[in-house]
C-alpha cells in the first residue's frame, strides 16, 4: 500500500478558495499561500467530516466528489470516466478531527484542497487492526476508499471494475498453545486469548465478524465446545470486538470496561463508521466493570482489570493466575511502535507506566505475555521495549523543552537507530513522534524536568490481580 503525503498538482493556479467540482461540494477551506505545499488548518465544523475524492482525469480535468457521491458507482463513473481503469493516481481524504492540520494544495481553477496528514489515514487503518503484509490489507483499504471513509493511495490495475471486500476465505486463523488450558489465536486483527476450562471457554477479544466461523473451527481443534461462554474485550477497537454480535447471539456473555461499552455505543451511531465495522446493540457488552472482575473457573482463575489510560481509556488487561499468562491487548505490541489512540484517551505516559508495572511485579521470568499484535513476549522482551519507548518519549520531550516544533523534530529523524526494530508502514517514525508529541502536549507531564532518555516514574499502584 503506497500512501502519499501530497500529490503533484498543475503549476498554473489562480486565487485559492472553497473547493467544488462537478456540482458536488467540498468543505470550505481557509485561503492558503500561493506556494505549495503549505500547512493548513481547516475551517470546518466541530465534528469530523469528509473532504472528497480528487482525481486527474485523462483529459487533464481535476474532478472531485463528496462522500455521498462516492457511494454511487454510476455517479463516480460519470465524473471520473476511465481514470481508475487507466491506473492513474487517485486521492481521497480521510475524516480529520477538529483542529487538525493537513497539507494544502492548489489545483486546477485555483481551488484549495486540504490533504489530511498521513498519520490520520494510517492511524485509522491501525485502529481497524490492519498490518502491512496481512491478508486483505490492500483490498480492505480500497474498499474503505470506495465508502468514503479514509485513505490516500495509488490506483491499481485491480481497482478497475469496482473495489472488492477483503477475501475472508484466504484468512487463516491459527491456534498456538502456550501452556495448560491457555492458547492464542492468530488471524486478521488482534490476538485472541483462549482459556479452555471445565466450566466453559473464555475468549479474550474476537477479531472481525466475517471470521467468526473460522474462529469456531480453530476452537473446535482445541476443545469439544467451540462456543465460548465468556468474551472479554480488552478495548473497543473493531479488530478486537467485531465478533461480539455473532458470538453473543450464540450465547456468549460479553464483558468489558465501562468506557469500552461507551465507545462502542458511540460508534454504533457514528454516521462515518462503515457498516461492516459498525457495532450494533447485540454486540455491546452486557456486563461492564470499572476496576476488576474475577472469573472463578475450575481450571483457571481469570482476573480482568482496568489500567489507567494507555492505548485507550478503556484498556483491560487479563491475568491468568494459574497458568501465569497475561493478555495485554493493545496496551502492548511486540515488534512495532505503539499506537496511542489520543482521541479516545490514550497516553504515552500511561503506556510506559503499564510496562513498568509489568516489569516491576506483574511478570516474572516465567510469565508469558500475549500482546495485542505480534508474538508472545517474555519479561525481558517487555523490559527492552520499555527502555526503547522511554527513550522515544524522552527525545520528544527534550525537543519540546528546547522549543522545537513538531515539523522540525520529524525532519531530523531522531529515531533512526530504533526504526529498524519498530517501524512499519502502519506506524512509522513520523507517526510515533506525532502521537507522543500530542500526548505530551495534552498533559505537559514531565516535559519541563525530563531528560533525553527517561520517563517520569509511575505513581500507579498495582491493581487487584497483581502480585
Amino acid at each position: 500500500m503506497c500512501f502519499l503525503r501530497h500529490v503533484v498538482l498543475p503549476s498554473a493556479c489562480s486565487k485559492p478558495g472553497p473547493v467544488s467540482g462537478g456540482g458536488f461540494p467540498m468543505s470550505p477551506m481557509r485561503s492558503v499561500p500561493q506556494c505549495m505545499p503549505a500547512v493548513l488548518r481547516a475551517h470546518r465544523p466541530s465534528r469530523p467530516s469528509f473532504f472528497a475524492l480528487i482525481v486527474l482525469r485523462a483529459d487533464g480535468v481535476w474532478c472531485c466528489a463528496d462522500g455521498r457521491t462516492m457511494l454511487s458507482r454510476s455517479r463516480m463513473a460519470t465524473i471520473f470516466g476511465g481514470v481508475l481503469s487507466e491506473g492513474r493516481m487517485t486521492m481521497i481524504s480521510s475524516p480529520m478531527p477538529p483542529r487538525s492540520t493537513g497539507t494544502a494544495h492548489e489545483c486546477g481553477g485555483g481551488r484549495a484542497v486540504a490533504v489530511p496528514d498521513r498519520r490520520h489515514v494510517l492511524s485509522f487503518l491501525h485502529r481497524l487492526g490492519f498490518r502491512p503484509g496481512c491478508a486483505g490489507f490492500l483490498s480492505f483499504a480500497l474498499f474503505a476508499l470506495s465508502c468514503g471513509v479514509f485513505g490516500l493511495a495509488h490506483a491499481r490495475d485491480g481497482l478497475a471494475g469496482g473495489v472488492q471486500l477483503p477475501d475472508w476465505k484466504t484468512v487463516e486463523v491459527r491456534a498456538h498453545h502456550l501452556r495448560g488450558p491457555v492458547w492464542y489465536l492468530e488471524g486478521f486483527g488482534g490476538n485472541i486469548g483462549v482459556v479452555v476450562t471445565g466450566r466453559g471457554t473464555v475468549l479474550i477479544d474476537d477479531q472481525y465478524a466475517p471470521l467468526t466461523d473460522k474462529i469456531r473451527a480453530a476452537l473446535a481443534e482445541i476443545t469439544k465446545d467451540p462456543k465460548p461462554r465468556f468474551i472479554i474485550n480488552t478495548h473497543w477497537h473493531p479488530d478486537h470486538t467485531g465478533g461480539n454480535e455473532r458470538f453473543a447471539k450464540a450465547g456468549a456473555v460479553v464483558i468489558a470496561h465501562d468506557n469500552t461499552r461507551h465507545h462502542l455505543r458511540a460508534a454504533e451511531f457514528d454516521p462515518e463508521m462503515p457498516e461492516l465495522l459498525r457495532p450494533h446493540v447485540e454486540s455491546l457488552p452486557i456486563v461492564t466493570f470499572n476496576d476488576t472482575v474475577t472469573f472463578h473457573l475450575d481450571d483457571e482463575e481469570v482476573v480482568a482489570f482496568h489500567i489507567p489510560p494507555a492505548h485507550t481509556d478503556g484498556d483491560v488487561v487479563v491475568r491468568l493466575r494459574d497458568s501465569d499468562v497475561i493478555h495485554a491487548g493493545d496496551a502492548c505490541f511486540h515488534g512495532y511502535y505503539p499506537y496511542i489512540d489520543i482521541e479516545n484517551g490514550g497516553s504515552i505516559d500511561g503506556l510506559i507506566a503499564f510496562w513498568e508495572r509489568l516489569v516491576g511485579g506483574l511478570m516474572d521470568e516465567d510469565t508469558i505475555l500475549i500482546p495485542g499484535h505480534g508474538s508472545p513476549m517474555t519479561r525481558a522482551d517487555v523490559a527492552a521495549y520499555l527502555a526503547d519507548m522511554k527513550s522515544v518519549r524522552g527525545r520528544v520531550a527534550a525537543a519540546m523543552k528546547r522549543g522545537e516544533d513538531l515539523k522540525t523534530l520529524i525532519a531530523r529523524h531522531p529515531l533512526a537507530d530504533l526504526d529498524p526494530k519498530y517501524e512499519s508502514e502502519v506506524v512509522e517514525e513520523a507517526d510515533i513522534l506525532t502521537m507522543v508529541w500530542r500526548s505530551l502536549e495534552r498533559t505537559r507531564t514531565g516535559v519541563r524536568d525530563l531528560g533525553d532518555d527517561h520517563a517520569p516514574p509511575s505513581t500507579h499502584a498495582t491493581p487487584a490481580g497483581g502480585h
